[in-house]
């Protein structure tokens, strides 16, 4: 299985031209879109290329997405907004949690957030997918590449039920894929890369074993 994923469109023209292209190029099996797929009130731009794509596709809604977004998205045929119950594809579980809150030198998913962690912690399993918004506190999340703005119990969750995959954005200087114990976490935002290169979002293909390979896309 292959899966396109991408966060931080912010409803950009020419980020959704990338997208329809990428997805053309490389016929992912899947798009995945990991939050700011628009900017507040501006989601035009990214709901007419969502309309173009016959791929299918799911995501979460994050800080600069508007929760009347959701509603909006209901209504395209081929997108799933992801959430506590499992969405399927071959026979891997894709589970979404929404939302961020920019906090001083952290994040924080939601209000609740350790509450909204612990229930979905009851369904997830070593073998799924994950897609917040925020990464976790210390992988993939330093702003200007200084100081640490990630979710701290999004940290500890990750560490204690160790999913397959975390797909994750926010932090647009850190796009990026690292191992942290049996999870690979992706920081698939279309900002920059550590070494400061633009960055298109992720390829991952997934094997019938559950091995994932990860391929950074970036501007030639």
């Amino acid at each position: 299985m292959r899966i396109y994923a991408v966060a931080d469109i912010h409803a950009d023209i020419d980020r959704c031209a990338t997208i329809e292209t990428i997805v053309k190029t490389h016929q992912p099996d899947m798009v995945i879109f990991a939050g700011d797929m628009t900017s507040y009130w501006k989601q035009n731009p990214f709901l007419n290329m969502l309309t173009k794509l016959s791929t299918p596709c799911a995501g979460i809604l994050g800080n600069s997405d508007f929760k009347s977004l959701g509603r909006r998205l209901e209504a395209v045929k081929h997108f799933h907004m992801l959430g506590d119950r499992p969405f399927g594809i071959d026979t891997i579980n894709i589970y979404g949690i929404s939302g961020t809150i920019p906090l001083p030198f952290a994040s924080r998913i939601c209000i609740r957030e350790n509450t909204a962690l612990n229930h979905l912690g009851r369904k997830i399993s070593s073998k799924d997918i994950l897609v917040a918004h925020p990464p976790p506190r210390g992988v993939l999340d330093q702003v200007g590449n200084r100081f640490s703005a990630g979710s701290a119990n999004l940290n500890r969750f990750i560490e204690y039920h160790q999913p397959t995959l975390l797909l994750c954005g926010h932090i647009h200087e850190q796009a990026g894929a690292v191992q942290h114990n049996q999870t690979w976490i992706v920081n698939c935002t279309m900002g920059r890369n550590t070494f400061g290169e633009p960055s298109l979002g992720m390829l991952i293909d997934i094997d019938e074993n559950g091995s994932c390979r990860i391929t950074p896309l970036t501007a030639a």
